[in-house]
């Protein structure tokens, strides 16, 4: 809604006089406006049943996919790969032998330590 950001503009660059009191008037009244026609356009929102523990989590803050199954594999999966990044940047020759043994392949011996150039 372009409305709103043009409300958050106004208010930003709001110096107390009557010009700027009329402006942040009028843009509460563009943005009153676009709502209404939002609301009179949009589907009716009359069939749609929610559980409500859902919508306590969203309330306390949660986000919806993390409550509903999908969203918790995916949940994990996110965690899973994030600390397999990390596990490889603190130890890359388990982590190799890690990843070889969860794809089903044998795993890689260890490679040597290379000493840096003098």
């Amino acid at each position: 809604m372009p409305q709103l950001y043009e409300l958050e503009q106004s208010l930003a660059q709001l110096q107390g006089g009557p010009e700027a009191q009329e402006l942040l008037r009028l843009r509460m009244a563009e943005l009153m406006a676009g709502i209404q026609q939002l609301r009179e356009t949009a589907p009716p929102f009359a069939d749609y049943k929610l559980p409500q523990p859902a919508l306590r989590y969203v309330d306390e803050g949660g986000h919806p996919d993390d409550y509903v199954a999908k969203g918790r594999v995916h949940a994990i999966q996110r965690l899973r790969d994030k600390l397999l990044a990390e596990a490889d940047a603190a130890f890359p020759e388990v982590t190799a032998a890690y990843r070889s043994v969860a794809s089903g392949l044998p795993a890689a011996a260890p490679r040597p330590k290379v000493e840096p150039a003098a």
